[in-house]
């Protein structure tokens, strides 16, 4: 889901929301900051909330963010698509990315853990050929 939500601030606002890289996992993309603080959660649900946090430069995960201002309307298309992604089964988002050249191109790179992280450009791109399918 941050994947594509990245790639819809991407092409909407022309920066990404998450401050970090995703990389090319086997079952998808991966935050790797993301995956580290909520991987003891395990298939059960992530029940904290987190109105502002961010991960710093050194990769810690923060609770309290320097005040951003954001427009109550770029919060509610953020909210929109992020409710609408939701709904979205996972299954159906792995396959969307795996079908982009992105990964697909890097198949083989990526099953040996040798794949370079994505670059904003092919988020976007990735994005913009699914966005049909994400609404």
């Amino acid at each position: 889901m941050l994947f594509f939500l990245q790639g819809f601030t991407l092409c909407k606002y022309k920066y990404g929301i998450v401050n970090g890289t995703f990389s090319k996992w086997q079952y998808g993309p991966v935050q790797k900051n993301v995956y580290r603080t909520f991987r003891d959660n395990g298939a059960g649900p992530i029940t904290n909330k987190y109105v502002n946090a961010y991960f710093d430069s050194n990769g810690q995960f923060q609770k309290q963010i320097p005040e951003i201002e954001i427009t109550n309307k770029v919060r509610k298309e953020i909210t929109d698509f992020t409710l609408n992604l939701i709904k979205i089964p996972t299954w159906k988002l792995v396959g969307l990315t795996h079908k982009d050249p992105s990964w697909y191109n890097y198949k083989d790179k990526i099953m040996n853990y040798e794949a370079q992280d994505y670059k904003d450009n092919e988020i976007l791109a990735c994005f913009q050929s699914n966005e049909s399918e994400l609404k």
